[in-house]
């Protein structure tokens, strides 16, 4: 959409498609919020006129390449943060990020969103997801930066809500089930409605959280509440443990803003909120790319490059297009799984040779089985798992249901839940399923690699495009192919 009457009136649809976007999801998330307080799709049509006539001038310039659309976007910022009405900022800030996705400055436009969710804080969770996942779709894999990032975290609240929603159903079925209770403390407290938490714990009488929550339901003094949900450690699930330091953090700040410590207290707690901050951002940060392993047998040389450490003679690039695998040639990504990560995300774009493998490597994991999520074999992508880390006894080499064709590129998605591993194939900018195992298979701190079988043979005779390929953990980015950004990556 451009800025201007095309900003406007395809906002105005967008927000119609939003407000009645249909699927399960939506529904859910809208379960738990409160009513929006958006702008109406009138009021939205009645603030169109002087948003072209605003805009009108930097439009004229976009078209006729005299601007860039970062500084058409700059523009309708400006103009948004003047602007009175909730339609006026909306169309004015949707239209900013637009403009921004478009020239690839996903700063700008992750800022703008931030800036209209301050605007207007009842912005439906739903819409903005929904914003956002159309802005993606002409977005590079594992591109997109702070906005991918925005999109995960939402479609991670998304799944939240859908599992409260579930777990409140079963809760009516079993009121006195203490185990219910405490999920559904959970997932409240992973949306960040801390009140209704509170109740739940409370109900729950959870040894771990129920002195906090009595604390908070007592209205204690902030930093007291803080105290005693930092305390709080080594809880399970992950993510419930994140939220609540996430809590304990937001309270000592509303200590220190009211000036109610003083002394060691105010060290402790700027202290713990540094901490907090730090962590965070290390796990959001990429870290360096892994250094030679030290293992290489001296007769192969070692390179870095595209986040990828290349070993052997024969592997070429071309702008991170990996080709020329043979044995004891491939591409390695050192030790990027933690055992203890439930969800895995992996997308490889790969081409294949003038001639499809009848047995070849394309990603698999070195040392313990645990699993490969794609091997050539018989002219078909299979998927090996294992369910000891030491015998292929689960899939074994069966077809996920993708029968490849010489020079042909192919975009792979293999996603690990807690329960199960499914596949699907990008076609058209849409993922097309392709198979689904249930099962649970370890998933070791080990090596994977690129263009070669697990034991440095079976090597693969096409390409793989880095630039393409990431890897998401826990539901951030892990490796990026064309950076070679990832965490832990010397663990």
């Amino acid at each position: 959409m451009d800025v201007g009457r095309k900003v406007s009136n395809a906002m105005t649809r967008n927000h119609v498609v939003c407000t009645i976007r249909a699927g399960l999801l939506a529904l859910a998330v809208g379960a738990f919020e409160t009513l929006s307080a958006m702008p109406t799709q009138q009021e939205l049509a009645k603030a169109d006129p002087l948003i072209q006539e605003l805009m009108g001038d930097d439009l004229s310039a976009l078209r006729a390449g005299k601007k860039t659309r970062e500084q058409v976007g700059d523009t309708a910022a400006a103009l948004a943060k003047q602007a009175q009405s909730q339609a006026e900022k909306y169309l004015l800030f949707t239209g900013a990020f637009d403009q921004y996705m478009r020239g690839g400055n996903y700063e700008k436009a992750h800022s703008a969103l931030s800036a209209l969710r301050e605007s207007i804080p009842d912005w439906k969770s739903s819409d903005e997801f929904a914003l956002i996942e159309k802005a993606l779709r002409s977005v590079a894999f594992g591109k997109g930066g702070p906005v991918r990032g925005r999109y995960e975290a939402l479609k991670e609240r998304q799944q939240y809500a859908l599992r409260l929603k579930k777990a409140l159903s079963q809760l009516q079925a079993k009121p006195t089930d203490k185990k219910l209770q405490f999920q559904v403390a959970a997932y409240y407290a992973a949306l960040d409605r801390w009140p209704q938490a509170v109740d739940a714990f409370l109900a729950a009488n959870n040894p771990a959280c129920a002195a906090a929550a009595k604390l908070e339901k007592e209205s204690a003094p902030p930093a007291k509440i803080a105290d005693a949900w930092w305390s709080v450690v080594d809880i399970r699930p992950a993510f419930l443990s994140s939220a609540i330091r996430a809590h304990a953090v937001d309270l000592y700040k509303k200590a220190l803003a009211s000036n109610s410590l003083a002394g060691l207290q105010r060290v402790a707690a700027e202290k713990r909120i540094a901490e907090y901050e730090s962590s965070l951002a290390a796990s959001e940060s990429p870290a360096p790319t892994a250094k030679s392993s030290s293992s290489s047998s001296s007769s192969v040389s070692t390179a870095k490059y595209y986040g990828v450490e290349l070993v052997g003679n024969s592997v070429k690039d071309n702008k991170g297009i990996l080709s020329g695998f043979a044995n004891m040639s491939y591409a390695k990504i050192k030790a990027p799984f933690d055992p203890k990560d439930k969800k895995v995300e992996v997308i490889v774009e790969f081409e294949t040779g003038e001639q499809v493998d009848n047995c070849a490597g394309l990603l698999t994991t070195v040392g313990k089985c645990g699993f490969t999520p794609l091997f050539v074999l018989n002219n078909q992508v299979v998927g090996y798992l294992s369910s000891n880390g030491s015998t292929w006894d689960i899939t074994n080499g069966t077809p996920i249901g993708l029968p490849l064709k010489p020079k042909t590129v192919y975009c792979v998605k293999m996603l690990r839940s807690e329960k199960s591993f499914a596949w699907y194939l990008n076609e058209n900018g849409r993922w097309r399923s392709l198979a689904e195992i249930h099962c649970i298979t370890p998933i070791y701190s080990t090596d994977v690699q690129f263009g070669t079988g697990q034991r440095n043979n079976y090597p693969f005779s096409g390409t793989v495009n880095l630039n393409k390929s990431y890897i998401m953990i826990g539901g951030k980015l892990w490796w990026e192919g064309v950076k070679g950004a990832y965490k832990n990556a010397n663990k």
